[in-house]
């Protein structure tokens, strides 16, 4: 709000009679803010006049502090949007990839929460990170499990499900559970993350260690699966008691899903397990249990 009124003010104040005038101010407006956007890492910005060395050191000075600040915020936003990269990755290897990040994107967003979107794709450049094919994949789940964490409540409705006994599932459709979406994956990113989380804590038990190190055996196995075979995995992903969740689903699961994504009717969503009549009850019970589904509406009669 308070930049929309900034702007709001700035639109009324302009000198309406000096169009040039004001388009000249706009310019100005858009390369100041460019500068002040790349600047962190502008080194040759300061006024190197002999006139001003006292003036040149204070504002070498503030600009070093202002640089390593926004470095440091930088870096730790981004260790906190991706936890799991940053907990199997090295410290010092993360430090240097947000950096580079850092530089090639910098950030135009207010808030930190929303910056480094593009991380993972960031990553398939960098050749340093070749021995870890997978960090892409895990860095993708991480930022979607972090914005559907952020995602804006919706209410479980129980009663609602009370329509299937008196209506007719075409004219219904499933209301999805907060952040429903759906995504796929080449690696073991469920147990990735399961290994980066699990034992996060650096004094372990010595049966934890045991329990660590046959986990991330059976992970380095699957990677090498996954290379040497590459099947891609349906993902589903949600939020239940305001935290991100994701687990692997099989096909119909997926197809169902897409469906109710697609706002296509309850028939039409379990018509994608056949004749399976167990698996539509299974699918639909735990969906309801994990809050995958939060209600079941009436559909709105197309014109």
């Amino acid at each position: 709000m308070r930049y929309q009124s900034l702007l709001i003010q700035a639109v009324f104040n302009q000198d309406k009679d000096s169009p040039e005038k004001s388009l000249n101010n706009t310019q100005q407006e858009n390369e100041l803010s460019s500068k002040l956007i790349t600047k962190p890492f502008n080194d040759n910005s300061v006024n190197t006049s002999a006139d001003s060395s006292s003036m040149q050191v204070n504002t070498q000075n503030a600009l070093s502090v202002y640089r390593n600040n926004y470095i440091m915020s930088g870096i730790r936003a981004l260790s906190i949007t991706y936890s799991t990269v940053f907990a199997i990755m090295d410290e010092e290897d993360f430090r240097k990839l947000s950096l580079a990040y850092l530089k090639a994107y910098p950030k135009t967003c207010f808030d930190w929460a929303d910056y480094g979107q593009g991380l993972s794709e960031f990553m398939l450049s960098i050749d340093a990170l070749t021995s870890m094919p997978f960090l892409p994949e895990l860095a993708d789940i991480d930022w979607r499990l972090m914005q559907i964490e952020r995602a804006s409540n919706r209410a479980f409705d129980a009663a609602s499900f009370s329509l299937l006994q008196t209506k007719p599932p075409e004219t219904l459709r499933f209301l999805p559970g907060i952040g429903l979406q759906l995504t796929e994956a080449l690696f073991p990113v469920q147990e990735l993350y399961e290994l980066a989380h699990t034992y996060e804590d650096e004094c372990l038990s010595h049966s934890a260690q045991v329990q660590k190190q046959t986990s991330s055996n059976k992970v380095q196995g699957l990677i090498s699966s996954a290379i040497k075979k590459p099947t891609y995995r349906s993902i589903v992903l949600w939020r239940q008691h305001y935290k991100g969740l994701f687990e692997y689903c099989d096909e119909a699961t997926n197809n169902a899903f897409r469906s109710m994504l697609s706002n296509n009717s309850v028939s039409d969503v379990l018509s994608h397990f056949g004749d399976d009549q167990s698996g539509m009850s299974r699918w639909l019970q735990q969906s309801i249990a994990s809050k995958k589904v939060c209600a079941i509406v009436i559909r709105a009669r197309s014109l």
